[in-house]
């Protein structure tokens, strides 16, 4: 009886491990609110910021550390369906609950994300001088789509 309950559980872990422990493939909702910041003190700081406002898609930017930028204006909704095809198509969705940071360096690069949907899903992680898998390719992704709305 018990090695039968015990190639059951395995089965059952097994299945959960193949399946990706329940992990989505995608987001499948709205987009609320967006957060990136990324960056350094001594090679400046960027923070991004989309939300959604009584109806409207307010975009902002700021520099900081010797970045000069200073954006906040109205944009289409059109880009917030861009941002999640980036997020869903990247799988930045994965990341969520990442939060790994590297002590004993006093000026190193970190990023932040936060990611609310309408469904209450969330994407939140953060990392100073460590990153989740293939973090450059969305980073670099991410930064071209808010480039381009500037």
């Amino acid at each position: 009886m018990r090695k039968r309950i015990f190639a059951f559980t395995l089965v059952l872990l097994s299945i959960f491990v193949l399946a990706g422990c329940g992990k989505p493939n995608k987001i499948e909702s709205d987009i609320s609110s967006f957060t990136y910041e990324y960056g350094s003190y001594n090679n400046g700081y960027y923070k991004y910021t989309i939300s959604v406002e009584e109806n409207e898609v307010i975009f902002t930017a700021e520099g900081h550390n010797g970045v000069n930028l200073n954006i906040d204006k109205k944009i289409d909704s059109s880009y917030l369906n861009e941002l999640s095809n980036i997020i869903n198509d990247n799988k930045i969705y994965s990341w969520d609950g990442f939060h790994k940071g590297k002590s004993g360096i006093l000026d190193g690069y970190s990023f932040v994300i936060n990611v609310d949907y309408k469904n209450g899903e969330k994407i939140n992680a953060s990392g100073y001088m460590k990153y989740p898998d293939n973090y450059d390719d969305c980073h670099e992704a991410l930064v071209n789509f808010l480039q381009s709305i500037k």
